[in-house]
């Protein structure tokens, strides 16, 4: 599972980006979501002042040239993040996590031994 994190240190140039980079091709499988996709789009909009059709495009052509698919969100995983957010999130938990966080945590749950690549 990819964050959008990851996916902003290579576009924006930061200094972790070629580990990033490194990382997603060594990925059996590299996939995201479509909420990392929202993401790193709406980050590259405000850090470069572009168009969304332009911050689509930076994205997609990374997404294509490291074999990264989008797996959609299913109504379950959601229900599920829902469900971990009413225990875990924000508010109700010291972690304070965030529904994308528990999200990102369900879809990596759905594929056995697919690993979070993340800028820390």
């Amino acid at each position: 599972m990819i964050d959008a994190s990851a996916f902003l240190a290579i576009l924006l140039e930061e200094p972790d980006g070629p580990e990033m980079a490194q990382r997603i091709a060594s990925a059996k499988a590299p996939y995201t979501s479509p909420l990392a996709v929202y993401e790193t789009c709406a980050c590259l909009m405000n850090a470069r002042q572009i168009a969304a059709n332009d911050a689509q495009d930076m994205l997609r052509e990374l997404l294509d040239e490291a074999a990264v698919r989008v797996v959609p969100v299913t109504e379950g995983m959601t229900s599920v993040a829902l469900g971990a957010f009413e225990k875990y999130g924000r508010s109700r938990h010291p972690r304070r996590f965030e529904f994308r966080e528990l999200l990102r945590l369900r879809l990596c749950s759905r594929l056995p031994r697919a690993p979070l690549v993340q800028w820390q």
